[in-house]
C-alpha cells in the first residue's frame, strides 16, 4: 500500500493505483479498472457543518437523490448513489473534518461497478486529516 496525500488529507492506496492531480482535483485509478475516484477540498473559512454539506449535495438532493450518513477516517458527512442519464453510476460524497473539507466522487459505467465498490469502500476508510509539519 501506498499512501497518497494532498493539501490538508491524505489516504492509503494498493501499489497498483495511479495518482493524478491537476487543478485541485485528485484522480485515482486502477490503470485496468472500469471507474475512477476524484476528490477535491475547497478551502474553508470555520468548520464544516452538515448544513454546509446538504447545501453542496443540493443539485443530487434536489432531484430525490437521499444521502446516508457516513464515517469514513477522520471524516463524517453524507454519501449519495444514484444512475445518471447517460449510463454512469455515480457515488458521492460530502465529508468534513473540523475546517476540511472533502468533495468525493467515483464513477464508473452501469452494470460495472461491483468490480471496485469494494476497493473503493477500503480506499476511503484510510482518509485521514493531515496537518502541517
Amino acid at each position: 500500500m501506498q499512501t497518497f496525500a494532498h493539501g490538508n488529507w491524505q489516504l492509503r492506496l494498493p501499489d497498483d493505483w495511479i495518482c493524478e492531480v491537476e487543478d485541485a482535483i485528485a484522480t485515482l485509478y486502477h490503470p485496468d479498472g472500469v471507474g475512477e475516484l476524484a476528490i477535491s477540498s475547497p478551502p474553508t473559512d470555520s468548520a464544516v457543518s452538515r448544513d454546509d454539506l446538504l447545501f453542496l449535495a443540493g443539485e443530487q438532493l434536489e432531484q430525490g437523490i437521499r444521502p446516508t450518513d457516513v464515517e469514513l477516517g477522520d471524516f463524517r458527512g453524507i454519501k449519495l448513489i444514484y444512475e445518471d442519464g447517460d449510463g454512469n453510476y455515480w457515488r458521492e460524497w460530502f465529508l468534513g473534518s473540523d475546517d476540511t473539507l472533502l468533495q468525493i466522487s467515483y464513477t464508473c459505467p452501469v452494470g460495472r461497478e461491483e468490480k471496485e465498490e469494494g476497493m473503493i469502500d477500503v480506499i476511503l476508510a484510510t482518509l485521514r486529516k493531515r496537518t502541517a509539519g
